[in-house]
C-alpha cells in the first residue's frame, strides 16, 4: 500500500518546512531591525558629531545652563567673546557674566517667556574679563525632558558693540549739523521737548546774522561756511554746560538757556553774545564784520510747547532786525497781536485777489520846465468791503512775505497797461506809466513773457511803460539784476531806480544799470528848505543824474519852495501833493484835462 505510506511521510515534511519558513522570517526580521538600529545609531552619531561641530565652531557664544541658571556647558566662542575659560565659568551663575543686576524675578520672567513662546530674545550688557562692558544680543531657548519640562537652557549671544557704534554714528549724523557739528533742528526740538516735559525754567533765543548774504555772495560760500563755524564756536563759549546751542539752518542759530532765573539773565546773556559776535573775524585773509539780531522768549509765558515757543521767538527776532539790527527783543503780547492781525490780513488778502477788490490810483508827474503832465505813477489800493480803503503800507509787506506779491504785481501791470490803452483812445498819447515791481517780480520767470503779452495786446509804445525798482532790490544781486534789466530795456521798457539814496548803491554797478531815470526819495525832499544835509543830497543826486544822462523825478513835493529849489538845481520832474494826490483813473483823466487847460490852481 504505497500510496498510504507516502501520505504518512508527507505530513512531517510539511511541518518542517513551515517551521523553517517561520524561523527564516523571524531571522530576517531580526536582521532588518538590527540593521535599522545600526543605521539609526550611525545617523544619530553623525547628527551628534554635526551638532558638536556647529557648537564648537560657531562664532556665537553658547552657554548651557541648568534650570537654576548655573553654567553647565559652553563653546569656545564664549572664551573668545568674554575672555573667560571653561574652568572659570563652569558652575558659575549666568549673572556672573552680566554687567546688569539680574534678579531672580528677572530670571523667572525669562524662563516664563521661554516656556510660553519657546524662545526669549533681548539685549543685555556683559562684562569682559578685562573689565570693560559691552552690549550683546541674547537668545534663550529651552531643552525639554520627557515630561516636557526644561532640563536646561541654551543661551546664545554675540557681541554687538560694532553694530551699536554704527547705529550711534548714524543717529549722531541725523541729529548733527554737518557744517558746525552743533545739534540740528531735529535734535533741538527733541531736547527742547524733553526739557519742557521736565518743567525746566528756560529762555530760548534765535539769532540771525546781519548782512550774512552779502559776505556769502561776494566772498563765496567757502568763506561764508567758515564764518558760520566761527559763530558756532563763539556761541559755545558764551553758554554753560547745561545750555544748548543749535544751528537751525542758513545763518540762524538757537541758544537755549536752562536756568531757573532765565527770565532775569537772558538779557545780559544776549548782550554778551552780541559783543562776542560783533568782534572781527579773520577768515582766509579777510577781516569780516557781522553783527546779529536776537529774539528772546521765556517758557512757559511765550509758548507752552517747542513749536509755539520757537515761532514766537522767531517773531521777536524779526522785530529786532527791523529796529536797526545788532540788538535783541523779548517777545511781547503786542507782537502776538500783530501776528494775529497779520494772519487775518493775509487771509483777507488772498480772498481779495479772487474777489477783485484792488484798484489803481494814479499820481501825476509834472515836467518842471514846461509845467506839463508827462507821466503818472500807478499806486495800488485795496478797497475792502468792510474796512474801506486799505493803504499799501498795511498789506504790501504781507504780500511780499507770503509770496502773494507776484500775482498781485502781475495784476497791477495788466491793469496799468490796460489803462494806458484806454487813455490813448481818449487822447492822452504822451503819458508815461510808472509801475513799481518787487524783487520777486523782477526774478519771476514769467515777467518777460508777461511784458511781451502786454506790449502786443495793448500796443505799448517804447518808453511809455516804466518799471520802478527800489535801490535795495537793484543792489541785492547787481550782476543778475543788470542782465534782467537789459532784457527789459530791449523790449522798450523804461527803468527807474525808486527811493534813490535810501539804500546802498555801488556807483560802479549803478553806471552799468540800463536806467532811464532816478527818483529822489520823499524823505530828502521833505526838509529840503531847512535841512542843509537833505539839500546837499538832492543837489548831488541831481548832478549825478545829469552826469549819467538820466532823467530825474523828485517825489513828495508839497510846497512851492521845494519846487523852486528843485527847479534851480536842474531837476527834470516833480511828483507830490503840491500838484495832486493819487486819484482814480477817471478823476485823474479829468484832472489832466483841467491841468493842461490851466484850470487847476496849485496850493
Amino acid at each position: 500500500m504505497p500510496t498510504a505510506g507516502w501520505g504518512q511521510l508527507s505530513q512531517p515534511v510539511n511541518w518542517v518546512l513551515m517551521i523553517g519558513g517561520i524561523l527564516a522570517l523571524i531571522l530576517s526580521t531580526l536582521a532588518y531591525v538590527w540593521l535599522r538600529s545600526i543605521q539609526q545609531l550611525r545617523q544619530r552619531d553623525a547628527e551628534s558629531r554635526l551638532a558638536r561641530s556647529v557648537f564648537n565652531s560657531s562664532n556665537e557664544g553658547m552657554l548651557i545652563t541648568s534650570p537654576r541658571d548655573d553654567v553647565i556647558g559652553m563653546n569656545p566662542a564664549v572664551t573668545a567673546i568674554t575672555g573667560y575659560t571653561a574652568a572659570e565659568l563652569l558652575g558659575m551663575p549666568l549673572s556672573f557674566l552680566t554687567a546688569e543686576n539680574i534678579t531672580p524675578e528677572d530670571q523667572r520672567k525669562v524662563h516664563a517667556a521661554v516656556s510660553q513662546h519657546g524662545v526669549w530674545q533681548g539685549e543685555i550688557h556683559a562684562r569682559h574679563k578685562g573689565g570693560h562692558v559691552f552690549p550683546v544680543a541674547l537668545t534663550v531657548t529651552a531643552v525639554l525632558d520627557q515630561s516636557g519640562k526644561p532640563s536646561s537652557f541654551i543661551n546664545t549671544f554675540s557681541d554687538i558693540s560694532e553694530r551699536k557704534s554704527n547705529e550711534a554714528r548714524i543717529q549722531d549724523l541725523a541729529l548733527r549739523d554737518t557744517l558746525t557739528g552743533l545739534p540740528n533742528r531735529m535734535d533741538l526740538y527733541n531736547r527742547l521737548e524733553a526739557l519742557l516735559k521736565q518743567g525746566q525754567s528756560l529762555a530760548v533765543m534765535i539769532l540771525d546774522l546781519d548782512n550774512f548774504k552779502i559776505i556769502n555772495d561776494t566772498l563765496g560760500h567757502a568763506v561764508g561756511d567758515q564764518l558760520l563755524v566761527e559763530v558756532g564756536k563763539r556761541l559755545m563759549t558764551a553758554i554753560n554746560p547745561r545750555d544748548i546751542v543749535s544751528r537751525l539752518g542758513g545763518d540762524e542759530f538757537v541758544v537755549v538757556l536752562v536756568n531757573e532765573h532765565a527770565s532775569q539773565v537772558a538779557g545780559s546773556l544776549a548782550e554778551s553774545i552780541l559783543l562776542k559776535l560783533a568782534r572781527p573775524y579773520l577768515i582766509e585773509g579777510y577781516e569780516l564784520h557781522s553783527s546779529s539780531s536776537i529774539g528772546i522768549g521765556i517758557y512757559p509765558v511765550d509758548g507752552n510747547d517747542a513749536s509755539s515757543l520757537l515761532k514766537n521767538v522767531d517773531t521777536a527776532m524779526y522785530e529786532a532786525k527791523s529796529h536797526g539790527k545788532n540788538n535783541y527783543k523779548f517777545f511781547t503780547e503786542k507782537m502776538r497781536e500783530q501776528i494775529s492781525e497779520r494772519l487775518r490780513l493775509e487771509n483777507h488778502l488772498r480772498q481779495a485777489l479772487f474777489r477783485q477788490e484792488f484798484e489803481l490810483h494814479y499820481q501825476p508827474q509834472v515836467h518842471i520846465a514846461s509845467g506839463q503832465i508827462t507821466g503818472v505813477e500807478a499806486l495800488i489800493r485795496w478797497n475792502h468791503p468792510q474796512w474801506g480803503m486799505v493803504q499799501p503800507d498795511k498789506f504790501i509787506r504781507i504780500a511780499e512775505d507770503s509770496n502773494l506779491i507776484v500775482p498781485l504785481g502781475e495784476w497791477v501791470l495788466q491793469e496799468a497797461c490796460r489803462q494806458i490803452s484806454k487813455w490813448r483812445g481818449e487822447g492822452l498819447d504822451e503819458l508815461c506809466m510808472s509801475v513799481n515791481i518787487s524783487a520777486r517780480q523782477l526774478q519771476s520767470r514769467h515777467l518777460f513773457s508777461l511784458i511781451d503779452h502786454l506790449v502786443a495786446t495793448h500796443d505799448i509804445k517804447p518808453g511809455t511803460l516804466e518799471l520802478e525798482i527800489t535801490e535795495s532790490v537793484a543792489m541785492d544781486d547787481p550782476e543778475k539784476t543788470i542782465s534782467r534789466m537789459k532784457k527789459l530795456r530791449a523790449k522798450g521798457v523804461a527803468l527807474a531806480i525808486d527811493d534813490f539814496g535810501t539804500g546802498y548803491s555801488s556807483l560802479s554797478y549803478l553806471k552799468l544799470l540800463p536806467l532811464t531815470r532816478l527818483k529822489i526819495d520823499r524823505s530828502f525832499v521833505k526838509d529840503i528848505e531847512t535841512d542843509p544835509n537833505d539839500a546837499a543830497i538832492c543837489t548831488a543826486t541831481i548832478a549825478l543824474a545829469q552826469i549819467l544822462d538820466l532823467g530825474l523825478v523828485a517825489e513828495g513835493v508839497e510846497t512851492e519852495a521845494q519846487l523852486n529849489y528843485l527847479r534851480e538845481q536842474g531837476c527834470d520832474t516833480a511828483q507830490g501833493y503840491y500838484f495832486s494826490k493819487p486819484l482814480p483813473a477817471q478823476q485823474l483823466f479829468e484832472f489832466i484835462q483841467r491841468f493842461q487847460q490851466g484850470q487847476v490852481t496849485t496850493p
